[in-house]
């Protein structure tokens, strides 16, 4: 059956905790395995509401991260779940949260990021759609200034986007 001894797969909510500004993700290392790190996720609950609120909850509890949400990422199927990656844009690091003693958290570029999660082939496929994944479009520095005033834009690889803000159109 592949569903772990569930009647449906188990659904878990994701968020992918980044800065846009400085292009990093924030990892955080798994509470059963030290050695290894994950993002935050965790099963939606009812009382969560929407699949948003749960990410955020996630990443609240388990890397102290405030933020907005600003972004769906992906759905990924596998046989026993469900997961929905969200972008978490981070304005703020609480010094103590939920899991602090029990988790580390760490800063890294997208690279080091998906190095670090590839053992979990669902988190780096999501990690790889977000906007700031390796297909995500780098533009040459002249350009910051320009789009800095777009905050719609967020840290989207949209071409057709960039695209018609670029042309002004």
């Amino acid at each position: 059956m592949g569903t772990k001894g569930r009647e449906v797969p188990r659904v878990v909510c994701c968020a992918i905790p980044i800065s846009c500004a400085a292009r990093k993700v924030l990892v955080i290392t798994s509470r059963k395995r030290q050695d290894l790190w994950v993002l935050p996720k965790g099963g939606w609950e009812s009382t969560d509401g929407v699949l948003e609120a749960a990410a955020s909850r996630e990443a609240l509890e388990e890397a102290g991260v405030r933020g907005r949400i600003t972004r769906y990422v992906t759905t990924i199927n596998s046989p026993s779940t469900i997961y929905h990656f969200y972008e978490l844009e981070v304005s703020s690091l609480d010094s103590q949260w939920l899991e602090c003693k029990e988790r580390t958290r760490e800063w890294v570029d997208y690279a080091e990021a998906y190095r670090r999660i590839a053992w979990k082939p669902e988190l780096a496929q999501g990690l790889s759609l977000s906007s700031i994944g390796a297909k995500a479009l780098v533009l040459p520095p002249h350009m910051t200034t320009r789009l800095a005033s777009a905050p719609w834009l967020a840290c989207t690889s949209s071409v057709a986007a960039l695209t018609t803000f670029m042309d002004g159109s």
